[in-house]
């Protein structure tokens, strides 16, 4: 399954585009071209997403989990 709808290529194809992308991906620390990297960061980004929202089943499959006060909690998954 590609994480990516869009591939960096496509983002380097129009000039327009590329810059928008490089610029904010300055912004952000990130290289949205690099197809690489991005599916790095979006892997890292899902892999704590889903600590937050199942802490036990993380804390059972060996993670180190923080414990969150329950207004982090609250506030993080939303409710």
């Amino acid at each position: 399954m590609s994480l990516l709808p869009v591939r960096g290529a496509a983002l380097r194809s129009d000039a327009r585009v590329r810059e928008a992308a490089r610029d904010i991906g300055a912004r952000h620390g990130v290289d949205y071209t690099d197809d690489a990297a991005v599916t790095a960061l979006l892997t890292e980004r899902r892999k704590a997403l889903g600590y937050i929202r199942a802490p036990e089943a993380a804390q059972a499959a060996g993670a180190r989990v923080p414990k969150l006060s329950p207004q982090l909690r609250a506030l993080l998954q939303g409710e």
